[in-house]
């Protein structure tokens, strides 16, 4: 698969949050601990998570990567779905599936395997 014009893979970490102070000590804290050396994850580790939830500054690049993120399971044969996250709130997330993709969905829906939903931002 091709990478969108202008995307760059950051090989991105991630780590959890649990029990943090406030937003500035989590902030602080995501920064100076990717830097030296603390525990994260990369997306290998984060999809074998059930639930996971991206948090990140806005224009960090999160809703791009989310999309080819995505891409790249669904070209793996994984059941992945990207649903933007106005028509998540807004109940009417169906509307902005291709009907492939719609299709796709159903029968993720009728099986057993687990699949991979991503929501963000529509850019």
């Amino acid at each position: 698969m091709s990478k969108p014009i202008g995307y760059i893979d950051l090989d991105r970490r991630f780590r959890a949050l649990h029990g943090l102070g406030g937003v500035e000590e989590a902030a602080a804290s995501s920064y100076l601990r990717g830097s030296f050396g603390g525990f994260a994850l990369g997306w290998d580790e984060l999809l074998k998570e059930r639930l996971a939830i991206v948090l990140g500054e806005p224009g960090s690049g999160k809703s791009w990567e989310f999309r080819q993120r995505c891409a790249l399971l669904k070209e793996a044969g994984r059941p992945a779905f990207l649903v933007e996250l106005e028509r998540l709130v807004s109940g009417a997330w169906a509307a902005g599936f291709s009907a492939d993709d719609l299709k796709r969905l159903q029968q993720w829906q009728n099986g057993r395997r687990n699949g991979i939903l991503f929501s963000g931002l529509r850019r």
